[in-house]
C-alpha cells in the first residue's frame, strides 16, 4: 500500500474542497436559472391565458353582432330600406374585422409549424396599396383617420413600381402595420405611408400620430404573447399577434424591420424588403398565383 505523506493529503484535500465549491456554485446558479425558467413559465401561461381571451372575445363578439344585425334585418318591415342599408354597412364592417382576425389567427399557426413557404411574383406596389387601404376602408372611416401615400421619387396615377417578392406575405405584412397604425391612432388623425426603393430593395414606412410605445416596452412588441395593455377588455382591440406574424414574415423573406417610438408621439415601423432571389416566376398554373383583379383578402 503506497503512503501518502501530510503535504500530498493537504494537496487533495484542498482539491476536494475546491471541486466542491465550485459544484455548489454550479448548483447555485443552475437553482437560479431553473428559477427564472420557473418564472418565465409562470408568466407564458398567464399570458396565453389572456390571449386565448383575446382571441375569443374579437371572435365571439364580431360573429354575435353580423348575427344580431341580421337577425334585425329579416325582421324590417316594407319600406324600412334605408334601415337595411345602414344595418348592412355594419354587418360589412364587423365580418371585415372577424375576417382579420382569422386571418392572423391562421398565418400564426402555419408559422409555428414552419408551413409557410415563399410563392414568387412581380406585381405592382402602387395597386397593393390602395388595395390594403380599400381593404381595411370600415377601421379607416370608424376613426375618421386620414390615409396619405407617398412615393420616392414620386410617380404618376399611370406609373407602375414593380417588385418581386411574395406578394402575399408583404400584404399580411402592409395590413398589419396599417391596421395597427390606425387602431393605436386618436380619431381624426393622420396615418401616412412611405414608399421608396434603396438600390434594389423596397423600403416602406407606416407612420402614425397615436398613443406611441415606450422605450421599454419596445423590446416586447413582437411577443405573440404579451401586450403593452395587459387588461383583457382595453379601449384598443387586437389580440397581439399582428407584430409577431410582421416580424416573422420579415423574417422569412429576409428583411428588416425597425421601430421608431415615443410614448404619446406616434409610431414609424419601417419594413425592408430585398427582392426575391428566385427568378422563376410563379403562374396560375402553379395554383399559387392569383390575378391582381380577383384577389381578396
Amino acid at each position: 500500500m503506497t503512503k501518502i505523506n501530510d503535504k500530498t493529503l493537504l494537496h487533495l484535500l484542498k482539491e476536494q474542497l475546491k471541486k466542491k465549491r465550485n459544484l455548489e456554485k454550479e448548483n447555485t446558479q443552475l437553482l437560479k436559472e431553473v428559477k427564472k425558467l420557473n418564472q418565465k413559465l409562470l408568466e407564458s401561461e398567464s399570458f396565453k391565458s389572456h390571449f386565448i381571451s383575446n382571441v375569443t372575445n374579437e371572435i365571439i363578439n364580431p360573429f354575435s353582432s353580423v348575427k344580431g344585425l341580421a337577425e334585425r334585418i329579416i325582421h324590417l318591415k316594407a319600406g324600412e330600406m334605408k334601415k337595411a342599408h345602414s344595418l348592412a354597412k355594419l354587418i360589412y364592417s364587423e365580418s371585415a374585422f372577424l375576417d382579420f382576425q382569422l386571418m392572423n389567427i391562421f398565418m400564426a399557426a402555419h408559422l409555428e409549424t414552419g408551413e409557410v413557404k415563399m410563392e414568387i411574383s412581380e406585381f405592382d406596389i402602387p395597386h397593393l396599396i390602395n388595395e390594403i387601404i380599400e381593404y381595411l376602408k370600415p377601421e379607416i372611416n370608424k376613426k375618421k383617420i386620414a390615409i396619405e401615400t407617398y412615393y420616392y421619387p414620386s410617380l404618376s396615377m399611370g406609373d407602375k413600381l414593380l417588385f418581386k417578392t411574395d406578394r402575399e406575405k408583404l400584404r399580411f405584412i402592409l395590413v398589419n402595420l396599417v391596421s395597427n397604425a390606425i387602431k393605436f391612432s386618436n380619431d381624426g388623425s393622420l396615418v401616412t405611408i412611405h414608399i421608396k426603393t434603396e438600390g434594389d430593395n423596397l423600403e416602406i414606412k407606416v407612420q402614425d400620430e397615436g398613443i406611441g410605445i415606450s422605450k421599454e416596452n419596445l423590446n416586447e412588441i413582437f411577443d405573440r404573447f404579451k401586450r403593452i395593455d395587459k387588461k383583457i377588455h382595453s379601449l384598443n382591440s387586437g389580440n397581439g399577434l399582428g407584430l409577431s406574424i410582421v416580424d416573422g414574415l420579415v423574417n422569412l423573406m429576409n428583411g428588416k424591420i425597425y421601430i421608431e417610438s415615443e410614448k404619446g408621439k406616434g409610431s414609424i415601423f419601417t419594413v425592408v424588403i430585398p427582392p426575391a432571389t428566385n427568378s422563376e416566376l410563379l403562374s396560375d398554373e402553379d395554383g399559387l398565383f392569383v390575378d391582381d383583379e380577383e384577389e381578396k383578402f
